[in-house]
């Protein structure tokens, strides 16, 4: 009988799975700048140009968060495993010294 995937190998996994799903993600929001684009200099001054420009700011914002986790996620560091692997704390338990 084979030995079963260890926490650690499991982790990495799912982690690279959460790196590939965030990049498509962000891959797909790339699709849309070049509209966003168009349809910002279309409104060069009405009242619509301010939604555009904040509908493009948000959405490269989003775009460089999804790239900051999928890095994070694919790094798979410690504060990753301690993210996922942590026990439930109970509830009244305190981790410092008592007074």
């Amino acid at each position: 009988m084979e030995d079963p995937v260890s926490k650690k190998d499991t982790l990495l996994i799912v982690s690279r799975a959460a790196t590939l799903y965030l990049l498509c993600w962000a891959l797909s929001d790339l699709t849309y700048l070049p509209g966003g684009a168009i349809m910002l200099s279309r409104h060069g001054s009405d009242s619509l140009w301010v939604y555009e420009l904040t509908n493009l700011v948000f959405r490269l914002a989003r775009i460089a968060a999804l790239f900051a986790a999928a890095a994070w996620f694919y790094k798979c560091g410690p504060r990753v495993a301690a993210y996922f692997l942590s026990e439930g704390k109970q509830a009244g338990s305190t981790d410092g010294p008592r007074a």
